[in-house]
């Protein structure tokens, strides 16, 4: 079955109604012109907030996910703010794998001041978490099954077999190997 795409130049997305992806229709069917993009809230506070040159933090005033980041749509893809806000400043990313970075470690509250986002690589945005405080470890990783006291016991017992510690702990033998090998729970000695 050959399938046809959105008659509006750019878009990939498979035609429904008219030659037009649902998006387009829609904004046909609201606006009368399909490819009309309406100026939000977000849109507007994002460009003002572009201009911001202050050094103190500049915070998002709308809708957040669970991290804190504040979120909006951009270009029509639903994105963090601050990675909005250094596509404004900053241009494009390097690479598809780059992350807009705070310089602050502010951005689990909001922070979205231009002069504290740069483009970084999921490594270099980690090694800041580390410098700025705000990487989790341990007991403080919502999915962490063993405590401090338990990676502790499981390297004192290291000739032990590694499903029976599993067994014991209630986690998978390639777990234990990942503690005892130091994979995981790193930080601890």
């Amino acid at each position: 079955m050959l399938t046809s795409f959105c008659s509006v130049e750019g878009c990939s997305h498979p035609a429904k109604c008219k030659g037009l992806c649902n998006r387009h229709y829609l904004r046909r069917w609201k606006h009368g012109n399909p490819t009309h993009v309406a100026i939000t809230k977000h849109t507007r506070f994002l460009s003002e907030a572009a201009k911001y040159a202050g050094n103190e933090c500049l915070f998002w005033p709308f809708g957040r996910n669970a991290g804190g980041y504040g979120v909006t749509t951009f270009r029509g893809t639903l994105m963090t703010a601050s990675r909005a806000m250094c596509f404004m400043t900053h241009g494009d990313p390097p690479t598809g794998e780059h992350e807009a970075a705070h310089e602050c470690g502010r951005g689990h509250l909001g922070c979205i001041a231009p002069n504290h986002l740069s483009w970084k690589t999921p490594t270099q945005n980690q090694l800041d978490r580390r410098v700025h405080g705000t990487a989790l470890f341990g007991e403080a990783v919502s999915s962490s099954k063993l405590t401090a006291e338990d990676v502790v016991e499981i390297r004192r017992r290291l000739g032990t077999d590694p499903s029976t510690l599993g067994a014991e702990f209630a986690v998978s033998p390639s777990t234990i190997r990942d503690v005892i090998a130091k994979r995981t729970w790193r930080h601890l000695l």
